[in-house]
């Protein structure tokens, strides 16, 4: 709403699901959803897919604009997953744990179940998704301060 200068309703659901099910039966306007969920609905022609709010289109809906593309320069949100273990893990299983992730991730049939669900598979090494992490922490972190969130 900072970004536009739009005034919404921000109406809290207990879950996606409900208010899924809430804009595809027209008691709401819009909502933002993740990928996953939400396209299937668009490829239906359930709900209009306004925009996607990563830095690049996704390959499942590629006439679907970025946010930025869409007039708001600079917007970027994306949800991400990741795998962690307890602080204290021995650094061998890290390293197992790891290199078995990285070879499920690189299987054809991983990727795939991934790009059907509107999912990029990044990978990497630990050290790689620990910059990740601290990138991600400092950014919502400024996020948090530049638009004055607080805690309700």
């Amino acid at each position: 709403m900072q970004m536009t200068g739009t005034d919404l309703l921000n109406v809290a659901y207990k879950g996606g699901a409900p208010a899924l099910s809430d804009l595809v039966g027209g008691q709401i306007d819009m909502m933002f959803e993740t990928s996953p969920t939400a396209v299937p609905y668009a490829k239906s022609g359930k709900l209009k897919a306004l925009a996607v709010t990563g830095d690049k289109r996704v390959s499942t809906l590629p006439d679907v604009p970025t946010v930025a593309e869409s007039g708001v320069p600079g917007y970027r949100f994306m949800g991400w997953v990741g795998l962690v273990a307890p602080a204290g893990t021995p650094a061998p299983v890290i390293a197992k744990l790891n290199e078995q992730v990285q070879a499920l991730l690189k299987n054809a049939d991983t990727q795939k179940q991934f790009t059907d669900l509107s999912l990029e598979v990044i990978g990497g090494s630990t050290a790689d998704f620990t910059s990740f992490v601290r990138k991600e922490s400092n950014d919502y972190a400024r996020f948090v301060k530049d638009f004055n969130i607080t805690p309700q």
